[in-house]
């Protein structure tokens, strides 16, 4: 199966509370290798490939159906981090409280991290304010990352650098991954995989503080 072809059919919200400790911070080369191990299944090759769902021996905390604003209470508070980005400025997810953020783990090889890239800076444009997109870059250099941006005219901040504990915290064991934040700062949403417009946009139907109609 292509990678064109390959749609992370992930309906559920995944929530994981790995152990904190020693354990838990993987040097940069051991997490690259389950990052290539989950891009390219173990197999050598050139091409791209999107996210594996989660084997079946992960340790789940919770498993629900997509969550709406209001049951936010339920759901644990998302980890605070500090990233620079592409333009050099520190950005914490802290900074965003008060708005519903959208955390996009991507990098410019990844297929459908860039079939889904005009979908994030449409969500950017049209609910400006109120939802703020943020694409986590994994680990490429600002030369490579820059061409990108320009072909595909994004304009919402690239963060770079992401620390081990936040990808270990959201399984990205392959590319896309993304999750939201809700303005208290739990996480209610999780997608391993390429996110679909149609289901994404049922979901902000849900949300809580979002303008609709637009």
């Amino acid at each position: 199966m292509s990678s064109e072809n390959f749609t992370a059919e992930w309906s559920h919200s995944v929530w994981t509370r790995p152990s904190t400790g020693s354990a838990f911070r993987l040097p940069f080369f051991a997490f690259a290798l389950l990052i290539i191990a989950g891009c390219f299944g173990g197999a050598a090759s050139d091409e791209p490939t999107a996210a594996n769902a989660p084997e079946a021996n992960v340790s789940v905390a919770e498993v629900v159906d997509t969550p709406t604003a209001n049951q936010a209470e339920d759901f644990p508070q998302a980890i605070n981090f500090t990233m620079s980005t592409l333009d050099g400025e520190a950005l914490s997810l802290e900074s965003q409280r008060g708005r519903y953020v959208l955390v996009n783990f991507w990098a410019t090889w990844c297929v459908p991290c860039r079939k889904e890239m005009p979908y994030l800076q449409q969500l950017s444009e049209t609910y400006d304010g109120e939802l703020t997109v943020l694409g986590v870059n994994l680990r490429e250099d600002a030369e490579r990352i820059a061409p990108f941006i320009d072909e595909m005219g994004l304009t919402f901040p690239i963060l770079l650098d992401p620390p081990d504990e936040l990808l270990m915290e959201h399984n990205v064991r392959g590319l896309p991954v993304s999750y939201v934040v809700d303005p208290s700062g739990a996480v209610v949403y999780e997608k391993i995989g390429e996110i679909l417009p149609e289901e994404f946009d049922s979901w902000l139907a849900q949300a809580d503080g979002l303008a609709q109609g637009r």
